[in-house]
């Protein structure tokens, strides 16, 4: 299963998953790595001691037809693409489950979930610091500490921030040492890649570039994408416009040690990487334009975008190599139009879905969508979608919400509602009569 950032405002979408014992996420899942060619080698770090007695507990997730994929393959060649407009009645989105804070805190914040269903997230209370990172359990609304399951190597209290979770248990976490008033201690913050079976931790330490710029996702494999400044343009002479920093997309693979700098498309100055799928394909903008960077080939190359002077954005793909993303072009005079995109990577083919964006994507085919709408004062972002590209009918999820940040590969997605600080999740299923 994919995993990727939250670039939207929006919302989470889960499927709870009941019954029975819950086996370990680390079981039975593959490590093989992707074929890439890195510029660059670091070491894996190893840090702390495993921690006994917790494990991240799941239970088996919903049957679903997978594609056939394994790491590295060439994607399939053909991409459905939607026959009908969205059809509110076909698809429900269902009622979102509130997901619980920890006792004596204010409110949850849910920022990814995997294909069994277990959720990670924040407990929050009134400040930053005070944010404590927990997980769900599948079919669970109750949380667990986070810190339960991490050893971070010192003697001081700790915060563990979670980013994501891959179905090995894998999470992706962010950690800082807490002083005595409540206070961060100054070099202790550290990014881990953390067995939650085990308690073994991975250092991220990117081996390339001058400093990091944003992360992007981590796989089922363990590899994070993302993005590092590399350095800085010369400003024109007698020029008040400043430099800018010119920035490469990455992919770390812990397993092997590798940093590959992803590098740039011909006569392009930057890229950002904004999703990757399970088989090591990432994605995202490079100056302008949508690129993919191939892990069986180690090229990076433009995708397909509806103008030149069009402003595109690959944000996500899945394993069937169906990407999605938008595209804005116009001007002051005649308006500006914004499209929903989606990519073949395989033949190149391109899809408008519709007015709008689309964000996040499944290896089902269903694309969290947001629809552009008109309002007085110009163009705004309407609620957010559930499209399925094979039978082009879909949901609007209720509430709306707009901090969408993850859907799993069994229909499940998490987000958070603003209007009543609430970590929601739903389940999106057919409509039978």
């Amino acid at each position: 299963m994919l995993r990727v950032r939250a670039v939207v405002a929006g919302l989470v979408l889960f499927v709870a998953a009941c019954g029975g014992e819950n086996p370990s996420p680390g079981q039975g899942s593959s490590t093989q790595s992707v074929q890439t060619t890195p510029s660059s080698v670091v070491p894996s770090t190893v840090v702390g001691t495993p921690t006994t007695g917790a494990t991240i507990v799941t239970t088996s997730p919903p049957e679903t037809t997978r594609p056939s994929t394994t790491p590295g393959s060439t994607p399939p060649s053909s991409t459905p693409t939607p026959t009908n407009p969205t059809d509110p009645t076909a698809t429900s989105c269902g009622d979102p489950v509130e997901l619980k804070a920890l006792p004596g805190d204010l409110r949850a914040e849910a920022v990814d979930i995997n294909d069994q269903g277990v959720i990670v997230g924040y407990s929050r209370g009134a400040d930053l610091l005070s944010a404590r990172g927990v997980w769900w359990p599948a079919g669970s609304s109750d949380p667990q500490p986070l810190e339960d399951l991490v050893d971070v190597g010192g003697s001081a209290p700790f915060r563990v921030w979670p980013m994501w979770i891959n179905d090995d248990g894998q999470a992706f976490v962010h950690t800082m040492e807490i002083g005595e008033a409540g206070d961060r201690l100054d070099g202790t913050e550290r990014i881990l890649l953390v067995d939650t079976a085990s308690g073994t931790t991975i250092e991220f330490v990117p081996s390339f570039g001058r400093s990091l710029w944003d992360l992007a996702g981590l796989n089922a494999l363990g590899q994070v994408a993302g993005t590092m400044v590399v350095g800085a343009t010369e400003p024109p002479p007698d020029s008040d416009v400043g430099s800018k920093p010119i920035t490469h997309a990455f992919l770390w693979d812990p397993e092997v040690g590798e940093t590959v700098d992803l590098g740039v498309p011909p006569g392009a100055e930057s890229s950002f990487a904004y999703g990757l799928n399970d088989l090591g394909y990432v994605v995202g903008r490079s100056d302008d334009r949508p690129f993919v960077w191939d892990p069986t080939t180690g090229e990076i190359r433009e995708l397909d975008s509806p103008s030149e002077d069009a402003y595109t954005v690959a944000f996500d793909i899945n394993d069937l190599g169906q990407a999605v993303g938008s595209t804005e072009y116009g001007d002051d005079v005649d308006g500006y139009t914004q499209q929903a995109l989606l990519w073949n990577v395989a033949t190149g083919e391109t899809s408008v879905l519709g007015a709008g964006s689309a964000r996040l994507i499944n290896d089902l085919g269903q694309v969290l969508f947001q629809p552009l709408r008109i309002e007085v004062e110009g163009h705004s972002m309407g609620p957010v979608e559930v499209l399925d590209l094979g039978s082009g009918t879909g949901c609007r999820l209720q509430p709306e919400t707009w901090d969408i940040r993850a859907i799993n590969d069994v229909g499940q997605i998490i987000g958070n509602a603003f209007d009543g600080n609430q970590a929601l999740v739903w389940t999106v299923v057919p409509v039978t009569d």
